[in-house]
């Protein structure tokens, strides 16, 4: 699902009366992680820099927001760790440890629901329930 959750992103930016395209949320997804000595290569043109907290992307400097890691923890329980690095910086890193994966979306696509509820389990008790946990898949009820 992580993999076409970008393009179905893409319908809700949308104009339904002109069917033109308002913005693109951004949304990059890799496994080919390179640490070397102050930064971090995810491949594609796109690094993170330790040192000062920008992501470059081609020639392009981002500051990165937050680093966000999460993954099932031994118990079961889901460990969410976060770091805050430049306080209005437009993009996140989400660190999947179970996917050996990173994400790196804005604000945006980190505030979605599905994003919130598969990987960080943050999500509304009072009408959501979940009834299936795996590192794979999660199922949730919805409580009427």
């Amino acid at each position: 699902m992580v993999d076409i959750f970008p393009t179905v992103k893409i319908f809700s930016h949308i104009n339904l009366e002109t069917g033109q395209t308002l913005n693109s949320p951004f949304f990059f997804k890799t496994s080919n992680i390179r640490e070397e000595k102050e930064k971090i290569n995810f491949g594609s043109g796109i690094s993170f820099d330790q040192t000062t907290g920008m992501l470059h992307v081609g020639s392009n400097k981002v500051p990165l927001h937050q680093i966000v890691t999460s993954g099932i923890e031994q118990d079961g329980s889901m460990g969410v760790v976060k770091q805050n690095i430049h306080a209005n910086a437009p993009l996140m890193m989400l660190v999947l440890k179970n996917y050996n994966s990173i994400l790196i979306l804005d604000k945006e696509m980190y505030n979605s629901t599905y994003i919130q509820m598969f990987f960080l389990e943050n999500y509304d008790k009072n009408f959501f329930e979940l009834v299936e946990k795996s590192p794979y898949a999660k199922v949730y009820r919805v409580k009427i």
